[in-house]
C-alpha cells in the first residue's frame, strides 16, 4: 500500500510539472512575434477627356442679288438650310418683313446662283458622352444693307462624321444643341467624332453695295461636357 501511494503521488508530480512547463512553452511562445510594413502609393493624374472642334467650311450664299429698288423698302432673303441644303431658299420681303414673292425672280429681281453651303464644324469627343454645342453669330459688316439671321426651318444639325444627311441632333431655334458623341455602333457613325452644319438667313436691302463680301459675319461654335 505504501508503495502504491508512493507512486500515485509521484506522477500526480509528474502532472503537475508537466503543465507547469507547458505553460510556460506556450507563454513563451506568444511573446515571440514580428511585424513589418509598407506604404500605400499611387501617382493621382488629371486626365482630360477629349473634346475639340475644328471649322472646316465657311457659310456661303454664293452669288446674291441686290434688290433693284423698284420696290422701295424691299429686300431679298436667302436661306440655307442646315440640312439636305438642296437650294438656297429665296423670297422677297416688304419693310414690314412680310412675305412679297417666293416665285424666281421675284419683282425686285431677287435671285440667287452659284455654290452654296452651310457652315460645317468637326467636333472629336469621347464616346457616349453628352456634349453641349453652342453656336453664336457675330455680325461684322460695317457698311449697311446686309444682316445675318438664323435660318427659318433648319438652324443647327449634327450629323455622322462625314455624313451631313445622317442626323443625329438638330434644332430649327435657339442656340444649344445636346449631342451624345458616337460611339461608332450606329450604322455609318465614327466612334468618338461628329459634324455640325449650321444654316443662316441673308438679308439683303437696296443700299447693299455691289462686290465680293468676304465677312459677313463669323460663326463661334463652342463644345463643353
Amino acid at each position: 500500500m505504501k508503495r502504491l501511494a508512493t507512486l500515485t503521488a509521484i506522477r500526480r508530480l509528474s502532472i503537475a510539472s508537466f503543465a507547469v512547463i507547458s505553460f510556460w512553452a506556450t507563454g513563451a511562445l506568444a511573446q515571440v512575434s514580428e511585424s513589418a510594413q509598407v506604404p500605400v502609393t499611387a501617382v493621382l493624374q488629371e486626365v482630360r477627356p477629349p473634346l475639340a472642334v475644328v471649322g472646316t467650311e465657311a457659310l456661303d450664299f454664293g452669288r446674291v442679288n441686290i434688290p433693284s429698288g423698284i420696290q422701295v423698302g424691299h429686300a431679298c432673303v436667302y436661306d440655307i438650310r442646315a440640312i439636305i441644303a438642296t437650294q438656297v431658299f429665296v423670297s422677297e420681303v416688304n419693310s414690314a418683313g412680310n412675305l412679297v414673292s417666293s416665285v424666281l425672280p421675284t419683282p425686285s429681281n431677287c435671285e440667287q446662283s452659284g455654290r452654296f453651303q452651310p457652315a460645317r464644324f468637326a467636333v472629336t469627343c469621347s464616346p457616349s458622352v453628352a456634349v453641349t454645342v453652342l453656336n453664336s453669330v457675330e455680325t461684322n459688316v460695317i457698311s449697311g444693307g446686309l444682316s445675318i439671321g438664323r435660318s427659318a426651318s433648319v438652324d443647327v444639325a449634327a450629323t455622322q462624321r462625314n455624313a451631313p444627311n445622317r442626323v443625329i441632333q438638330l434644332s430649327a431655334t435657339g442656340d444649344t444643341i445636346v449631342v451624345t458623341c458616337p460611339d461608332g455602333s450606329a450604322f455609318g457613325s465614327t466612334s468618338g467624332a461628329f459634324d455640325v452644319a449650321i444654316g443662316g438667313k441673308l438679308t439683303v436691302t437696296e443700299v447693299a453695295a455691289a462686290g465680293f463680301q468676304t465677312n459677313i459675319a463669323t460663326i463661334t461654335l463652342t463644345v463643353s461636357y
